[in-house]
């Protein structure tokens, strides 16, 4: 069927209906927001078997368009945009009589409204707030930081905090924060942004390196994210759970480089944590146990190139230092023949030995008689010449040295090139396979070029 339609009114089409019909569209006016959709649909009333025809204008009612597909009493009209606000639909229905009705209904649609994007507030603290905090602060006060999952601190708070006599405190979350003290951050010096993240158990120094400064209720590791030095000292607050309370904290600092643990401070743990006062960032190591780490002999200090090793003997009961009360270890003194025999044995877990055959030189009730004995019987040791004389209070010489400590690791199997040493003709001819030894496996280093193996 071809219906004729006016440009100027759609609603002005008559055609004669007999019997008589009535057909309103529904809703007259439609008003969406864009991508909302807008459903019409009719109204009839007189008569029965009739069929609907939707139809579209555009172009201000100039063109019409049959909508495929639109047979019904309903219209849907999905995806709307603002482009489409003032098209209008009517419903033509024509009745069994071929008498045709119709009705049009208006949609109008609206744009939507802008809804500014909401910026996330980042996560962190309020710098400007904080240093204005600081600047406020009386002296001895302190300010305290959430960081709320930041951590970098900004170069800038820094700056506003050195030299003066305030403490900033960052809270790191899982019971873990700094505190800095303004008088030791440096004054009139640029800061640049410092991360100051803390995993703590973490687990990236080796076991075996570990295990050498294990203590009675174990180790924790922690990992800075910053690496290398601060530029000033800072206290870490360490929570070690309630159970360590009363023990020693004892930091270790890993050198990757080297495959070592340097002391580096202890602490005491209180209510669960640990204050620990350091410089620079790096891997640690928290060994916890019931005695301090830090050296007590009054001749051996902290930071001297022997500081490990004497912590090492004495924590592990090789050396104990001298015993007539003076604290001393004996740092710069010469290792005696007795005094090396004694810490082998000690190493060994002083086992108890029969005293008889000790060589002429050694008297049976000296403090070193049983290591001695010890040490001979188990061809550590072989005293001089024919064995009858062992001279326990000579200078244990470095080339002595490796034949000990060659013969205590089983015996020699690694060998190295002595050649590039100036001195190695003076190492004498019984001593030679130990000391190339002892060179191979790290344990002499010489020194300017020289084994120097007679001192």
């Amino acid at each position: 069927m071809t219906v004729a339609r006016s440009a100027e009114d759609v609603r002005t089409y008559v055609i004669s209906v007999t019997p008589e019909f009535a057909v309103t569209a529904q809703p007259q006016d439609a008003s969406v927001t864009e991508g909302a959709d807008a459903t019409f649909s009719v109204a009839v009333g007189g008569a029965e078997g009739l069929t609907y025809q939707w139809y579209l204008s555009t172009d201000d009612g100039v063109t019409w368009t049959k909508i495929d597909g639109a047979n019904g009493a309903s219209l849907t009209v999905a995806g709307t945009t603002v482009g489409m606000s003032g098209y209008r639909y009517e419903c033509a229905i024509q009745g069994a009589l071929g008498s045709v009705m119709t009705d049009a209904a208006t949609l109008t649609v609206t744009e939507r409204p802008y809804v500014p994007p909401v910026t996330p507030t980042p996560p962190g603290p309020d710098w400007d707030d904080v240093m204005d905090d600081v600047a406020g602060a009386e002296a001895g006060g302190r300010v305290v930081v959430d960081m709320d999952g930041e951590t970098v601190l900004p170069g800038e708070v820094l700056e506003a905090l050195a030299g003066r006599d305030v403490t900033l405190v960052l809270e790191m979350g899982e019971g873990v924060s700094w505190e800095i003290w303004g008088g030791d951050v440096p004054e009139g010096t640029p800061l640049s942004d410092v991360d100051m993240g803390v995993e703590m158990g973490a687990d990236g120094i080796p076991v075996e390196v570990v295990d050498l400064v294990t203590g009675e209720a174990g180790v924790v590791q922690v990992t800075l994210a910053h690496d290398g030095e601060f530029g000033f000292e800072l206290t870490l607050v360490s929570p070690l759970g309630e159970k360590g309370d009363g023990l020693f904290a004892n930091l270790y600092c890993y050198d990757e480089g080297a495959g070592t643990l340097r002391h580096e401070c202890t602490g005491v743990v209180d209510d669960g944590v640990a204050r620990l006062r350091l410089g620079h960032a790096s891997r640690w190591a928290i060994a916890l146990d019931s005695r301090s780490h830090a050296l007590p002999f009054g001749d051996a200090a902290e930071g001297q190139w022997y500081s490990e090793a004497v912590r090492r003997a004495w924590l592990s009961g090789l050396m104990t230092g001298y015993t007539d009360g003076s604290g001393l270890f004996g740092a710069g003194d010469e290792l005696t023949r007795a005094q090396m025999a004694a810490a082998l044995h000690n190493a060994a877990g002083g086992p108890e030995v029969e005293l008889s055959g000790l060589p002429s030189d050694c008297d049976p009730s000296a403090w070193y008689a049983g290591a001695v004995a010890w040490a001979l019987q188990e061809g550590l040791f072989h005293g001089y010449g024919d064995g009858s004389a062992f001279g326990p209070d000579d200078p244990l010489t470095r080339e002595q040295a490796a034949a000990v400590l060659c013969s205590a690791a089983g015996g020699a199997a690694p060998a190295s090139d002595l050649s590039h040493f100036s001195d190695a003709g003076e190492v004498s001819d019984w001593a030679e396979a130990a000391v190339s030894w002892a060179v191979a496996e790290g344990v002499l280093h010489g020194h300017d070029g020289l084994l120097i193996p007679l001192t």
